[in-house]
């Protein structure tokens, strides 16, 4: 994935503009793009968790802050500032949990991430600023070090102040927990050797949903979809619904978690806390 310059901080200022550049093969023209996502796939946790739509007013805010920080020291602020594209809003949801998942989406872009026309422009700007952004500005932006975090983590500081504490890394640990042994869960695995013979009905022999997205010869890491990768990917996330795999995992998770959120209310509470309160903030600060 391409970044903005120096680190995780500055990674996510403008995240959904920055999904990897994904076209079709020279053998046929793509179907169109799709909005975004039809499948939902939700779960207890998710009311814990940021959504796109969260994220971005979030990271609306923070550039608001850093460009500001910037400015105050003289200097000329020109990061490409985040916009809300189509990627923002639906791209980054639990519709890949499981693998893929959405039919609409696979038929454009097989286990390709999506794009869109505008997210590629938008990648391209910010690959030019990377390239070109003036020393002085970077310094401020990003800090020299611990005794000098930057605007970011000034910007940062101000989002968390009065924000109460709460273990977001616990929930990430947790999230992945729930997704790994539910997969181990008797009705999920009676479902993953009924999608395996689904899919051989369909001319593919692949043991298990990741080994099809897996496969190296997509490669990934190219923008080129050809006919053969969408082929497979559809046949996966039909065979996934049809053999009931994708209910009966969400069905495990969602009682997998609704157990943990039972046990452990006070740390829950503080969660959503922390989440309001720094959201609160972020809308003001955006707005």
């Amino acid at each position: 994935m391409t970044v903005l310059k120096r680190g995780p901080l500055a990674a996510v200022v403008i995240t959904a503009a920055l999904l990897p550049l994904a076209a079709c093969s020279s053998e046929e023209a793509p179907p169109p793009t799709p909005a975004g996502p039809v499948f939902r796939l939700a779960l207890p946790f998710d009311q814990y968790q940021w959504t796109p739509q969260e994220k971005q007013t979030r990271e609306q805010a923070r550039y608001r802050l850093v460009g500001q920080c910037v400015r105050d020291q003289g200097i000329d602020f020109t990061m490409p500032e985040p916009k809300p594209v189509v990627e923002a809003a639906d791209f980054y949801d639990n519709s890949r949990r499981y693998g893929v998942l959405d039919e609409g989406l696979v038929a454009s872009f097989g286990y390709h991430l999506p794009t869109t026309d505008e997210g590629k422009e938008r990648g391209k700007k910010n690959n030019k600023w990377n390239g070109e952004v003036p020393k002085d500005q970077e310094r401020a932006i990003y800090g020299t070090g611990e005794d000098d975090p930057g605007c970011y983590g000034k910007a940062d500081a101000e989002l968390a102040k009065d924000v109460p504490a709460s273990d977001t890394e616990w929930l990430g640990d947790r999230n992945e927990q729930s997704l790994n042994e539910t997969e181990e869960a008797e009705a999920v695995v009676r479902a993953k050797a009924a999608w395996k013979d689904c899919v051989a009905r369909e001319g593919h022999s692949y043991d298990v949903p990741r080994s099809a997205s897996g496969d190296p010869k997509w490669k990934l890491e190219l923008p080129e979809i050809g006919d053969e990768e969408r082929k497979v990917a559809l046949a996966d996330v039909r065979c996934k619904h049809s053999t009931g795999l994708v209910t009966a995992w969400q069905e495990a998770e969602t009682a997998w978690q609704k157990r943990l959120i039972e046990s452990e209310p006070e740390r829950f509470r503080r969660l959503q806390a922390a989440k309001d309160a720094t959201l609160a903030a972020a809308r003001r600060i955006a707005s």
